[in-house]
């Protein structure tokens, strides 16, 4: 995983988002089609967030071909409270081959042991049953089922808040 401004362009992002298996979990993403313009507004968020204290943003890679397949980030970094939350998102060409454990895994240790973190949570639409087969695997436990808690393409939905508390 790597800082990915410096090694993708706004086709990269929408060759590995531009499907509808990667993108109907994806309350961040407004509509089922992705384009150019909405990869454009991501590489903005992405410059944006770089120097942030409040974010870390990493890219995806496939260690073969260096070809970028996703993301993994922790987002709402608090130093106050020692929180965060965990955000990822992977090409679907690569889902169920292990990258996203792997990263998830990594940036789970960083977060407990580089930045200190005493808990991360992670927000899940309730149908993604594959998200949240990663969150279990990873140790997050399942705190609250939220209703109609975020808008997904066009209508409101039901997440689950996961934790994973390090003190546990």
């Amino acid at each position: 995983m790597k800082f990915p401004l410096d090694y993708i362009t706004a086709i990269d992002i929408v060759c590995a988002i531009g499907n509808i298996e990667t993108v109907q979990y994806m309350d961040s993403v407004p509509s089922l089609i992705y384009t150019e313009e909405d990869a454009s507004r991501f590489i903005s968020f992405l410059d944006y967030t770089k120097d942030s204290e409040k974010y870390l943003q990493l890219g995806v890679f496939d260690s073969m071909t260096q070809k970028f397949i996703g993301m993994c980030s922790l987002e709402a970094i608090d130093r106050n409270t020692n929180t965060c939350e965990l955000g990822y998102w992977l090409c679907k060409d690569y889902v169920g081959k292990g990258y996203m454990c792997e990263c998830a895994s990594e940036i789970v240790k960083y977060a407990k042991e580089t930045l200190n973190m005493k808990r991360i949570f992670a927000y899940v639409i309730c149908e993604h049953t594959k998200s949240i087969s990663l969150l279990l695997r990873l140790g997050f436990e399942k705190l609250a089922t939220l209703p109609n808690d975020t808008e997904n393409k066009g209508k409101y939905v039901d997440r689950y808040k996961f934790e994973l508390d390090f003190a546990k």
